[in-house]
């Protein structure tokens, strides 16, 4: 073999390397910000959650899913949940993960999370890059922020809840 064509495969390989290792700390790609609909009415934790026909229904199934940066997890306004919503994934800034309200949300057709005595969103430990918005809790100690970073609470209702 010609020292040319070692020398052109050399590079090749060479060139194949370098991409291989410094690739992956260049570019952050995340998946494709997906919304995930919940109802609690009309909802299954059996659905996949990816559309408005498909919706999930309780917040403890939400729970158990890993969410990535951009994901939204949007429930339905004139719906009631009484069980805890928790969240112990990573957003990232400018791509945070939103809690909301969807489906011509109101100020007489809202989220609302209720019940006495228990966390109606509990942001765990290591979560971080978070908005929770547009809802309303009542009763309950509403919004439980463990050692989370970046955390946004922003125009939400609270009734007679415990804290914010």
């Amino acid at each position: 073999m010609s020292s040319f064509k070692k020398r052109s495969i050399s590079l090749v390989i060479l060139s194949t390397l370098i991409l291989q290792i410094v690739s992956p700390t260049i570019l952050t790609t995340y998946a494709d910000n997906t919304a995930y609909y919940v109802d609690a009415t009309l909802g299954s934790d059996a659905n996949d959650g990816l559309s408005v026909g498909t919706p999930w229904q309780t917040l403890t199934h939400v729970s158990s899913q890993a969410f990535l940066p951009g994901d939204q997890i949007l429930l339905k306004c004139g719906e009631t949940w009484t069980d805890t919503l928790t969240i112990d994934d990573v957003g990232a800034t400018g791509n945070e993960i939103i809690v909301t309200g969807y489906d011509s949300c109101s100020s007489s057709n809202v989220v609302t999370l209720a019940g006495t005595g228990a966390d109606q969103i509990h942001v765990a430990s290591g979560a971080s890059d978070i908005i929770i918005s547009n809802i309303t809790f009542s009763e309950g100690t509403g919004v439980i922020i463990d050692t989370a970073s970046n955390i946004q609470v922003r125009q939400n209702q609270f009734i007679g809840t415990t804290s914010a």
